[in-house]
C-alpha cells in the first residue's frame, strides 16, 4: 500500500474538528488532510517563516518548533507529522508536546521513511536514530493503535488517553 494511501486510510477512520499538521514541508500531507477533513480546522506548524510549500486557502499556518509546540493544551483532535521525526534534535520533547495539545482521546499519526527506503533524501543515521526513539518510546505518550512498518516508511497511529 502506498503511504498516501494508508495515512488517508488512518486519517478517515473518524471525523475530526481540529487537526494539526506538524512540519509544513512540501504541503504533500496538506492534500490528504483537506480531503480527509473538508469541514474541520486544519492547521499547519513549521519552524521557517515560509514553508517550502504553498499553504492551501483555508488551512492556517503558524511558525512554530515541534518541541514548543504555541498551542494552549488539549487543542487538537489529531495531529499528524509526515517525514518530520527525522529532522528533530530532542523527539521526546515533541513527543510530550503533542501530547500535551491534543485532547483526551485524540490521535497521533506519524509518518516517516525507514533508513533504507529509497525515498529517503537524507542520511541513513539520522533517520534510523529518530525511527528507533520514535518506536521505542512512543507508547509512554499514547496508546499505539495502529503500528505499521513498510520498506520505505512507518507508521504509527496512537490515542491520547485522559
Amino acid at each position: 500500500m502506498d503511504w498516501r494511501d494508508l495515512l488517508l486510510d488512518l486519517y478517515m477512520r473518524r471525523s475530526e474538528g481540529s487537526v494539526l499538521e506538524v512540519g509544513t514541508g512540501f504541503g504533500i500531507n496538506l492534500s490528504l488532510l483537506i480531503r480527509a477533513f473538508p469541514d474541520s480546522t486544519l492547521v499547519t506548524v513549521d519552524p521557517s517563516p515560509s514553508p517550502v510549500g504553498k499553504v492551501p486557502p483555508g488551512v492556517h499556518f503558524v511558525q512554530g518548533t515541534a518541541e514548543h509546540l504555541p498551542f494552549r493544551e488539549g487543542s487538537f483532535d489529531l495531529l499528524s507529522t509526515v517525514t518530520t521525526m527525522h529532522h528533530l534534535s530532542d523527539i521526546p520533547a515533541a513527543l510530550e508536546e503533542f501530547r500535551r495539545v491534543l485532547r483526551c482521546t485524540g490521535r497521533l499519526v506519524i509518518m516517516d521513511w525507514t533508513p533504507d527506503s529509497r525515498y529517503n533524501p537524507h542520511g541513513r543515521e539520522g533517520v534510523a536514530r529518530s525511527m528507533e526513539e520514535v518506536l521505542s518510546s512512543i507508547d509512554h505518550y499514547v496508546q499505539v493503535i495502529h503500528l505499521e512498518e513498510e520498506e520505505d516508511y512507518y507508521v504509527v497511529c496512537g490515542a491520547k488517553l485522559c
